[in-house]
């Protein structure tokens, strides 16, 4: 019996010993590792991927109004109620914009896609492009809300993390020193709808010179938008807002979801309760007095037939 015992613990043992070099040290399927990536194009290629992964919060755009007097949030867990209605403080619960996660992926993109080597330069220096271009839209978004934020490098251990905050005036001149290096980066058109090209980087160059006050940056980077030959008006805006319109020229970038595979199910928060949806958010009755009549007419002007 104890020499039964000592064969099946040295099965066991010589077992563990081979598992360990070949059936146990698997590739993750489902996560990039350090030590097995950065060997490839196609490496390169799944890394800025993950990029896109929420480089523009639809949550944020959808919702900015409720923190206007153009819409109203009903729900307190939405987060964006409190900002809405006046009463936001310590104690609520309200929208994180601070997130750092897709400026901290954009820049291990950057810090190892050097280590691939490409057939075609072009197709690292447009990737490059892309990632730099996101990662600027990720500061603009942040130094716009809070006013000077970290501009931060990857950390090994929180104490390194702990930085000092940049000021406005810095982090938008990181935000123009950015863009201005992605755009000569930048194919003129995408691979496909969804992703970055030069014009994009250029809209947002344009809007965040808008916003900061820098009109001549603006006009240039409009200008040179419309130099592109790309994109034009719809005569139709209810277009862009319909499947049959997601094509149209007037759209110069998209946020891309695919229902089998990247589901988007934030639209059933747009109908009411009576339709099926949520009626998380609808517009407030100054919104719709904004709003011109169909003779170009303001509501409060004689003859607008309000």
């Amino acid at each position: 019996m104890k020499r039964l015992l000592v064969y099946m613990l040295a099965g066991v043992s010589v077992l563990g010993m081979t598992s360990c070099s070949d059936f146990l040290d698997t590739v993750p399927h489902d996560a990039l590792s350090p030590a097995t990536t950065w060997q490839t194009e196609d490496d390169a290629q799944k890394f800025l991927v993950g990029c896109y992964d929420g480089w523009a919060d639809a949550n944020e755009i959808l919702y900015l109004d409720c923190g206007s007097d153009f819409g109203y949030n009903n729900f307190q867990w939405e987060s964006w109620k409190t900002i809405g209605n006046g009463s936001m403080s310590a104690a609520n619960e309200v929208y994180n914009l601070y997130s750092f996660s897709m400026i901290r992926r954009c820049n291990t993109f950057l810090e190892n896609i050097d280590k691939v080597e490409f057939s075609d330069e072009s197709v690292k220096n447009d990737m490059i492009g892309q990632v730099r271009t996101i990662r600027a839209y990720q500061y603009f978004d942040k130094n716009w809300w809070y006013g000077g934020v970290p501009i931060i490098e990857n950390y090994e251990t929180a104490e390194e993390a702990q930085v000092a905050r940049n000021t406005e005036e810095e982090v938008k001149q990181f935000i123009y020193d950015e863009l201005d290096a992605a755009i000569p980066l930048l194919n003129e058109t995408p691979k496909s709808r969804g992703y970055i090209a030069k014009g994009t980087a250029l809209a947002i160059k344009m809007r965040s010179a808008l916003y900061y006050g820098d009109y001549e940056r603006a006009k240039e980077a409009a200008q040179a938008i419309m130099d592109l030959k790309q994109y034009e008006l719809d005569p139709d805006f209810l277009n862009m807002f319909s499947m049959a319109g997601q094509n149209s020229k007037e759209i110069i970038c998209t946020y891309e979801h695919v229902q089998t595979t990247y589901a988007y199910g934030d639209v059933i928060r747009f109908y009411n309760n009576s339709d099926g949806g949520w009626a998380s958010f609808v517009p407030t009755q100054n919104m719709v007095d904004m709003f011109e009549m169909a003779d170009g007419k303001l509501i409060d002007e004689p003859g607008s037939g309000y």
